[in-house]
């Protein structure tokens, strides 16, 4: 997770001694990477990508953008990555920077009969971003802005996950748009950035056998502990089809709930996985559940690398029906200790895991995981630079679906002035009701959480059903 390395470091290279490689040099992959390379080549994955999406109204200076995003592109050398083959596959990668007139952004004129035209066009076109592979000898990124007249532009990103992880997500949103506002007061923007070749380095050397040795260990408990404790089917679940719910919260609630946060010396997103877990335990009538959730190994000199830092570990979670704070204590200790056992391999992991669930996911449907986003210092979800109103995640994918192969997913987007919370259900083992009672309860912990901070009640948020089935096209998990 983000929020456990110190956000105030603003560094822009590499300051813990990790010599930034030179020239076309094999540098090893993450375990991250290596991790994620394993999981999407398992039976049952499909390939996708990360997609980042703006919507544009207002006056924009295109070529200012375009330069913005140029600017980014030649500065975080994950950008620059292929991967090189070896027996079984990717043996490591290596970094090929852009020439002086190559273009990192495609720019296109859209000719629409109305807005929502150019917005279906903008969908249609990420979607086939999304699910484009990572060819050979291509780069692992595609960039267009799309124009539609002088006051409606779509800034579509998508990026090949391997290179590209939640962070990285954070870091596309706020430098893009800040070396525009940049450039447009004559100043230029940052031409070096913290390396992924040499957090790749350094992570390797850090893993020692002593350090190996004492993650296996801890992994074994937490992996165990997962497949003791997945969800199983509650006595109150009603059968439903998969669907997704969700939940938004303004600033006026988000504002005191990051303060009593910030006293309490946790994070929000610390705050967030720990009501879940406990509303989620709570719905399935039990005090333990096992949780999955991402956390990132970038050091404090790292915050602003591109990459991928971050991976998914295990949480096992105790003690659910105490207050909760009690519980946002467990759960940041918790991260904590996953925290310091990342240097996992898939080998690794797959020989802690005890059967039956060796090589793949625990059983159907068993898995409770949350994703988290977050979005720092005064990146809003809508914003304004000069004349032009911009809008995040304003383009959803069109003729792709996903599956439902985990009980309950929790999506959480932590912005500034706004919390998203979107929790998709397997229908089978957890059904709408009770998906819906889940994120009642995270609601009534916010209003509690708020008025123990001594802030003003504000309205209480609805859950809003949002029906999702699986579609017969080809998905993306």
């Amino acid at each position: 997770m983000s929020d456990l390395s110190d956000p105030r470091n603003t560094g822009s290279r590499p300051q813990d001694g990790t010599p930034v490689p030179s020239g076309p040099a094999v540098v090893p992959l993450t375990f991250e990477q290596q991790r994620y390379h394993a999981k999407i080549n398992r039976a049952g994955w499909v390939h996708k990508n990360v997609r980042i999406s703006f919507e544009i109204s207002g006056g924009l200076d295109t070529s200012r953008l375009v330069e913005a995003l140029d600017a980014f592109v030649r500065r975080h050398d994950a950008l620059h990555m292929r991967l090189v083959s070896g027996p079984g596959g990717p043996r490591g990668q290596q970094a090929h920077p852009p020439g002086t007139d190559e273009r990192s952004v495609t720019v296109q004129s859209v000719r629409a009969a109305s807005a929502e035209q150019f917005a279906r066009y903008a969908s249609a076109v990420l979607s086939r971003d999304v699910v484009t592979e990572w060819a050979d000898g291509s780069r692992p990124f595609a960039l267009r802005l799309l124009s539609h007249g002088d006051d409606r532009h779509a800034l579509l990103a998508t990026f090949q996950n391997m290179v590209f992880d939640g962070r990285a997500h954070h870091l596309f949103a706020r430098e893009v748009w800040r070396d525009y506002e940049a450039l447009g007061r004559g100043e230029t923007p940052p031409a070096t950035a913290p390396s992924l070749a040499a957090a790749a380095i350094r992570q390797h050397a850090g893993a020692t056998p002593e350090r190996t040795v004492r993650a296996r260990r801890d992994w074994s408990r937490r992996l165990a502990f997962e497949a003791a404790n997945g969800w199983t089917r509650p006595a109150a679940a009603a059968g439903t089809e998969d669907g997704v719910v969700r939940i938004e919260f303004p600033a006026e609630t988000v504002a005191p709930l990051r303060r009593l946060c910030e006293r309490e010396r946790c994070s929000l997103p610390q705050w967030v996985v720990a009501s879940f877990a406990r509303a989620a335990a709570r719905a399935a009538g039990r005090d333990r559940l096992a949780v999955r959730t991402t956390v990132d190994t970038r050091s404090t000199r790292e915050r602003d690398l591109v990459g991928m830092l971050a991976g998914s570990a295990p949480l096992a979670l105790t003690g659910l029906d105490q207050r909760l704070p009690d519980v946002v204590d467990h759960v940041r200790g918790g991260l904590l200790d996953a925290l310091r056992h990342q240097i996992m391999t898939p080998e690794d992991i797959a020989d802690c895991t005890p059967e039956p669930v060796a090589g793949g996911p625990l059983r159907g449907g068993q898995q409770v995981i949350v994703h988290l986003r977050t979005f720092e210092g005064d990146y809003a979800a809508t914003r304004e630079t000069g004349p032009a109103r911009i809008t995040t995640d304003a383009y959803p994918l069109v003729r792709i679906g996903t599956t439902q192969d985990s009980a309950l997913l929790l999506n959480c987007n932590a912005y500034r002035d706004r919390l998203f919370l979107g929790l998709r259900f397997d229908g089978a083992t957890v059904g709408g009701p009770l998906a819906r009672s889940i994120l009642d309860a995270m609601a009534t912990d916010v209003m509690n959480t708020v008025a123990r901070a001594g802030a003003p009640a504000s309205p209480r948020p609805d859950t809003s059903p949002d029906a999702e089935f699986r579609p017969a096209v080809p998905q993306v998990r």
